[in-house]
């Protein structure tokens, strides 16, 4: 059996992650929305407003920022490379020639800088090496809900964006009923786990390195990658 040696990156104690969106940057800094988004289910998104303070650990070291006047019920979040951040909700609605932006660039100042529409039923956002937006999609996402009957963004299953929410590349090569995982550091090491089959892909910026069928029964949750043979699975 390999082993692998684990060393403490920090003394912080932090809340338990499944109340509170929390995400790891390509730097290795934690990003944590201090709030328990369960009291907002069910919130009308149409009039809902509400500010948020951003904990950012790094190592022993912790900043803040807030994001006030927020629009929506930020759940996703990732950080680019000029310090910027990005917040998202996984649900975006469209309705009578209306359509939400459920994403949100800001300042560490609070400045919002930029706000697009990432499309609905989100399972993954994660930013690579070169600011580049990479979403993940459930099957809402995919077949359409929340008003997006027809041509939802996300009927790919997996599709890129620039830094300001522009569309450049989607999976449509690949039969994606569902985003199941996704692990990215970098535009030459995309790794994604997706249904209808069970299927592990490796891209390189937007050309496939490889793909691997897995066993139907063996799903992914959060995983990282051990060079380019081995696989953490952090299930729970």
């Amino acid at each position: 059996m390999r082993r692998i040696t684990l060393e403490k990156w920090s003394d912080i104690k932090v809340p338990e992650a499944s109340a509170y969106p929390t995400a790891v940057t390509r730097d290795h800094r934690v990003l944590m929305i201090e709030k328990d988004l369960h009291q907002f289910n069910g919130v009308a998104s149409g009039t809902y407003r509400g500010d948020y303070m951003i904990k950012m650990i790094d190592g022993n070291e912790v900043t803040h920022f807030t994001a006030k006047d927020f629009p929506f019920v930020p759940d996703r979040l990732d950080m680019f490379s000029d310090g910027t951040l990005l917040l998202v909700s996984s649900d975006c609605w469209r309705k009578d020639g209306w359509v939400q932006k459920n994403a949100r660039r800001y300042s560490k100042s609070g400045e919002c800088l930029n706000e697009f529409v990432l499309g609905t039923g989100l399972s993954g956002v994660t930013i690579d090496g070169e600011d580049t937006i990479w979403v993940g999609y459930h099957e809402e996402g995919v077949y359409g809900n929340h008003g997006w009957d027809h041509n939802p963004i996300g009927s790919a299953g997996l599709v890129a964006f620039s830094q300001d929410g522009q569309i450049q590349w989607e999976a449509r090569q690949y039969d994606i009923h569902e985003i199941l995982a996704m692990n990215i550091q970098d535009a030459e090491h995309i790794y994604i786990h997706y249904s209808l089959f069970s299927n592990l892909v490796h891209l390189d910026h937007f050309s496939e390195v490889r793909k691997i069928k897995l066993p139907d029964h063996m799903r992914l949750s959060q995983f990282m990658m051990l060079g380019s043979e081995a696989i953490i699975d952090a299930d729970y």
